[in-house]
């Protein structure tokens, strides 16, 4: 396992029209997703950090520069491991070989009783002998993950790994990329533009937009301030965790620390105080201003309007904030988008307690 090294990096680069401008210490371990719409500069800066862009600026990993003043360390002299959108494996060479040109790489090989649970990890085991261009999209990056591993890189930068697969396949490989920081114990860099990605898989948030980063936050504080997000065309959402604390009759019963929701527990339920993350899409919550006593929507949660905008033409988006017992505001933050004449109708108002219903059917059990 690599020893974990912090990244710090700022940077500047101007392409025609186009400007990047990063900053930002990322975790010395751990997942940092790097998150925004299309075009907005995620790619070039991890080329940036790669050093396949020379921008402008410092590049730092733990006490080494790799960028500083007139000092630029080439790509091929960098610690790194890089897995592209399409798995870049030499396509007349076996899985074998592939592995074994990364392996001399190492500054330090890995053991082969490591690299033999690694292989069997990562379900490769049975490709070895496989010529890289017969494998599928999901074995090709499943051996090109490993290959970065082999490396045993100082940084590992992943730049959207799952685009290029369908759902199924995507859904397949991303258990593999939540068990990469047992594998490295160092910064992994994830570029995406998928939230339910970076749920899953970040420790923490770099947001993106028009080539500006802002400062890194979690994952809750992330997914939990959409407002502040950049729109990258996927549906809004907010992500909460709990643990089980109940079953009943095909549910399970999430405690979310100011109240507690009911989840469809489907063919495989919660254990009794496994944690989870739930994703509310915000096209799910509807409002009323009293609690609706005879209602097929299991969960009804008192909320407090913190801040209303438009979304677009017809659709009001709105933060609402979770309520304690006692009345006050907890830090659980909920997004709600409902019809612009539902808000008239309503008469809503930021600061204006009102009831939240969310049907059980309609939580998404993220992990």
């Amino acid at each position: 396992m690599s020893s974990a090294h912090t990244v710090q990096f700022d940077l500047e680069l101007q392409r025609g029209s186009f400007r990047l401008q990063a900053k930002a210490d990322i975790h010395a371990s751990g997942i940092t997703a790097v998150y925004g719409p299309s075009g907005c500069g995620k790619t070039t800066l991890l080329r940036c950090l790669a050093g396949l862009e020379r921008a402008q600026g410092t590049i730092k990993v733990g006490e080494q520069y790799w960028q500083q003043h007139q000092q630029f360390t080439p790509v091929h002299q960098r610690s790194l491991g890089y897995v592209f959108q399409e798995a870049s494996l030499l396509p007349h060479l076996s899985v074998a070989d592939n592995l074994n040109y990364a392996r001399k790489r190492a500054a330090a090989p890995m053991p082969a009783t490591e690299i033999q649970h690694l292989l069997s990890e990562f379900g490769i085991e049975q490709l070895m002998h496989t010529n890289a261009s017969a494998l599928s999209g999901g074995e090709r990056q499943r051996v090109a993950l490993v290959r970065a591993l082999l490396i045993r890189p100082q940084l590992l930068l992943l730049d959207e790994p799952l685009a290029a697969l369908d759902h199924a396949r995507r859904q397949r490989i991303l258990p593999y990329l939540q068990r990469l920081p047992h594998w490295f114990n160092g910064p992994i860099v994830y570029v995406s533009h998928s939230l339910d990605e970076i749920s899953r898989l970040a420790d923490q948030v770099l947001v993106m937009e028009q080539g500006r980063t802002q400062a890194p936050c979690s994952v809750a504080d992330a997914l939990g301030h959409l407002q502040q997000l950049p729109d990258t065309g996927e549906a809004l959402g907010t992500l909460i965790s709990g643990h089980c604390i109940a079953h009943q009759q095909g549910l399970d019963c999430i405690d979310i620390g100011p109240t507690s929701l009911w989840i469809q527990a489907g063919t495989s339920p919660a254990a009794i105080g496994q944690k989870l993350q739930l994703r509310l899409l915000a096209s799910d919550i509807s409002l009323s201003l009293a609690e609706i006593q005879h209602s097929s929507a299991l969960n009804q949660l008192p909320v407090r309007i913190e801040q209303l905008s438009e979304h677009n033409a017809s659709q009001m988006r709105l933060t609402l904030r979770l309520l304690q017992p006692t009345g006050s505001a907890s830090d659980v933050a909920l997004l709600a988008l409902i019809t612009q004449r539902s808000c008239q109708q309503l008469q809503l108002t930021s600061g204006q307690t009102v009831w939240a219903q969310l049907k059980a059917s309609a939580v998404n059990r993220e992990i």
